[in-house]
């Protein structure tokens, strides 16, 4: 009779028991959605619109996104934390924006996502540029081109095994700097850093993985314009790429990662 009894207890208690597990599933869902979407945060909210308009952005705010208000966007004051620039968005900068960001993530999705820079106008990552793309045939990116860039860092990623799932930065005649590691976290075909004329990429750590080339959608080609720049203040290594110019400014000295092609000029 007792463990009659006790056979009892426990089917009476699993219903309860049940709900407090799908509560504790859906509360641990809840907090890796939410994961790093803090006050001060923005994300992007228009197919395509101006990184200095405020119609072009919501912000974080009492843990809920709300639109900008009038004159709010990224980095118009400081204090910006991380800039998400969300699937099938295309945000582009008409102007400087005076304050840097905290982090810029561009992740998956199944459309393209873009940052486009107008000529001459610049851009301020204090953290980790992130790109992410996830989908066939879908790109996301940074189009710096005539523009200037500065981030923290950046780590650009690609799944799966087709190589139609484009992460990469784009620079024609403008310049990118980055003061740490450029991690291209893929195959050639998929992460890489496109030259499109004769800008220029500072470094201050390294680089690996992916390709340095001009070929539309990466691959195997070699860069034919561009010039990549070592100017770190610690010792650096000097990432195995075939490079059409190459520069080390860097007075604490530098290691090869590897084979080193320069097919143009390279300065020491």
């Amino acid at each position: 009779p007792s463990q009659n009894l006790f056979e009892l207890s426990w089917i009476m208690m699993k219903p309860n028991l049940v709900s407090k597990i799908l509560l504790l599933v859906l509360a641990i869902l809840f907090s890796v959605f939410a994961h790093g979407q803090v006050d001060g945060d923005y994300r992007s909210r228009v197919n395509a619109g101006n990184w200095n308009a405020n119609t072009s952005w919501q912000v974080r705010s009492s843990g809920t996104w709300v639109n900008c208000a009038a004159g709010d966007y990224p980095g118009v004051s400081t204090g910006a934390g991380t800039v998400y620039i969300l699937n099938r968005h295309q945000i582009t900068i008409t102007a400087n924006v005076p304050n840097s960001i905290g982090a810029l993530r561009i992740d998956g999705g199944n459309r393209d996502s873009y940052v486009i820079f107008s000529p001459g106008f610049s851009l301020t990552v204090t953290g980790e540029t992130y790109l992410n793309s996830n989908s066939n045939g879908d790109q996301k990116a940074i189009w710096v081109d005539a523009g200037i860039f500065n981030t923290g860092s950046v780590s650009a990623n690609s799944s799966g095994t087709q190589n139609s799932r484009d992460a990469y930065i784009r620079i024609s005649t403008g310049t990118v700097t980055v003061d740490n590691d450029v991690d291209l976290n893929s195959t050639n075909r998929k992460t890489y850093i496109l030259f499109t004329g004769a800008g220029f990429l500072n470094i201050g750590g390294t680089i690996t993985g992916g390709i340095i080339t001009s070929n539309t959608g990466g691959g195997t080609t070699a860069p034919t314009s561009g010039t990549v720049i070592y100017n770190g203040s610690s010792a650096q290594v000097i990432g195995s790429y075939t490079y059409y110019n190459l520069t080390t400014d860097n007075s604490a000295g530098f290691t090869l990662a590897g084979d080193v092609t320069v097919n143009r000029y390279i300065t020491c």
